[in-house]
């Protein structure tokens, strides 16, 4: 992988993408700031949001607009301000590369591949390429590790990106087989029409799988071969920051679209009037629902140098009566305004502002959370303790749930392979623990310890980046292990775990059990996102998986919780 920048620096100046650009635009090459003090040479190609795309000799760059001077702002907007369109809906795309798309593009339903109705979905930003093969395995695999990382992003940007799966190395037939068995949520290119559109060949891999990130226009931004989990987490993440970058409620770039704005709308408005835009909301929903308020409607005062210089609610509020003054306050100081315009000059206006504060939505704000949390230092546990395997066996574990007519002791049974084993059995032996307190254990690597008349000893193990195998390629059914590590924080903090786990997990931090879920899946990345708080100093992780069958792993990342504000301007 390839990275766009680091992501814990994705708000410096510049970020610097690498894929060989095709050529998307008709504006000429000409010389730009760098966000540095210093120039380069490149072709404007798309502004979204906050972002100026632009081709450079073998690739390509973005620039937010805050780094562009407000005479290069105007510049690239007269350059590339087709490309920047969107239609109403993709069946009238306007960018270069997805307007290529129409009419060849599937979906999966009933188990078959039938056009995709592009009238019913907006035209997107960026076009997620998923090169993978129908023959082999991996695909396959692939499909079920990053379904839940697709729909998490689309639950949060919705149209701003889809995802397209290119077949490679095979034919028509294998293109059918694994996106119906695999029931892929996302499109699927025709497969007689591949070879009609450049980049899908373009971008195809000689062996393995691949994801390339393309804009609305086709240019290529960044790109990953995905043949192992961290890849695909690699990749998932640039998306994933690139996404909330360009996401309107971010409030960090809050002030590059009203550079842009500021810059632009003088330009549109040379002749005629237009009233002030308010670029922002400066509200928390949270902070809103929790003091009772349901809407804000308020006529604003906008000075010609796009300054709030007043506020009046209006009717339609509806907020108790104490927190009246302080929305005003909050309006005038906070409230990020482009001023009015008449024949192209700035002058004083009013416009309207309203917010309807949203219904609460816990999962989506959990994920909205995670995503944001990229934006900090990730916690890292390269090395943990494993206790393994414990078995689980019918003669340790196992109950009778009744006896039949015929005087048959009988067990609830699951298909678990060959020798079945009981569900009470498996239950059993996820309820219960190992040691006399769990919360307790705090082991030292080769320390030993009995568990079930048997001895077992504590081995240090490295992670492979966030991934645990316990089975370590071998095939162990029917079995637990713990896993223990220990980490430092500077100080307190709210943080938030991302798991998978294959099968059943429990997590105890510091002594807390934070996480109980007895189910059977594969290991996946942050499928599920736990909430916690971090003390400072040294701090105690304990972890349990049980094995049904098959692969025995799991994967953790540790980001701390941050909160975005819109910086000062």
């Amino acid at each position: 992988m390839r990275p766009m920048s680091s992501i814990s620096s994705v708000f410096r100046a510049t970020a610097v993408f690498f894929l060989a650009a095709a050529a998307t635009a008709a504006a000429k090459s000409s010389s730009w700031s760098d966000g540095k003090g210093g120039t380069f040479t490149g072709t404007p190609v798309q502004a979204v949001g906050p972002c100026a795309f632009f081709s450079v000799d073998g690739g390509a760059r973005r620039l937010f607009f805050r780094e562009l001077s407000l005479d290069e702002c105007r510049r690239f907007y007269t350059d590339a301000a087709a490309a920047s369109n969107v239609g109403p809906s993709w069946a009238d795309a306007k960018g270069k590369f997805t307007r290529r798309l129409i009419n060849r593009l599937a979906v999966v339903q009933d188990q078959k591949l039938v056009d995709a109705d592009l009238k019913s979905r907006p035209e997107p930003r960026f076009v997620v390429l998923y090169c993978g093969s129908g023959w082999g395995g991996a695909t396959y695999s692939t499909v079920w590790k990053i379904r839940h990382l697709y729909e998490r992003l689309k639950g949060l940007y919705g149209g701003m990106f889809d995802l397209v799966f290119v077949g490679v190395r095979h034919d028509s037939k294998a293109q059918q087989g694994v996106a119906a068995a695999t029931h892929m949520p996302w499109l699927v290119a025709n497969y007689e029409d591949q070879k009609l559109v450049s980049e899908f060949s373009q971008y195809e891999p000689a062996d393995g799988e691949r994801l390339v990130l393309l804009t609305s226009g086709g240019l290529a931004l960044f790109s990953g071969d995905i043949g192992t989990t961290q890849e695909q987490a690699r990749f998932f993440d640039q998306l994933s920051v690139l996404l909330d970058t360009c996401s309107p409620e971010n409030p960090q770039f809050w002030p590059d679209r009203a550079r842009l704005l500021a810059a632009t709308r003088p330009m549109i408005h040379a002749r005629g009037s237009a009233d002030p835009i308010v670029v922002n909301s400066p509200f928390d929903p949270a902070l809103l629902r929790k003091a009772g308020i349901e809407q804000i409607s308020a006529q604003l005062s906008v000075s010609a140098d796009g300054k709030v210089v007043s506020a009046t609610l209006l009717p339609a509020t509806r907020m108790p009566e104490l927190f009246r003054e302080k929305a005003v306050k909050a309006l005038v100081a906070q409230c990020v305004a482009i001023p009015a315009l008449r024949d192209g000059k700035p002058v004083e206006g009013t416009c309207t502002f309203d917010f309807t504060v949203p219904a609460p939505n816990p999962r989506r704000e959990l994920d909205l959370a995670w995503i944001r949390s990229v934006y900090g230092q990730p916690i890292r546990i390269p090395q943990w303790l494993l206790l393994r395997p414990i078995p689980v066996t019918e003669a340790d574990f196992s109950t009778v749930e009744r006896t039949d007519e015929n005087g048959v002791q009988v067990l609830t049974k699951v298909n678990v392979g060959p020798d079945a084993v009981s569900r009470k059995t498996q239950l059993s032996a996820f309820s219960r623990e190992f040691f006399e307190d769990a919360a307790a254990v705090a082991p030292q690597p080769g320390q030993q310890q009995v568990v079930e008349n048997a001895t077992y000893t504590w081995e240090a193990v490295n992670s492979t980046g966030d991934l645990v195998d316990f089975a370590n390629d071998r095939r162990m059914e029917y079995c637990v292990g713990y896993a223990y590590a220990e980490f430092d924080v500077a100080e307190a903090c709210p943080a938030l775990f991302g798991l998978g786990s294959d099968d059943g997990v429990k997590i105890w931090l510091n002594g807390e059990l934070v996480k109980n879920s007895w189910v059977r899946r594969m290991t996946q990345i942050d499928e599920d996102l736990v909430a916690v708080k971090l003390k400072p100093g040294k701090n105690r992780i304990l972890i349990k998986i049980q094995n049904v069958e098959g692969e025995w792993s799991f994967f953790l990342r540790i980001r701390k919780q941050v909160s975005l504000a819109a910086p000062r301007t």
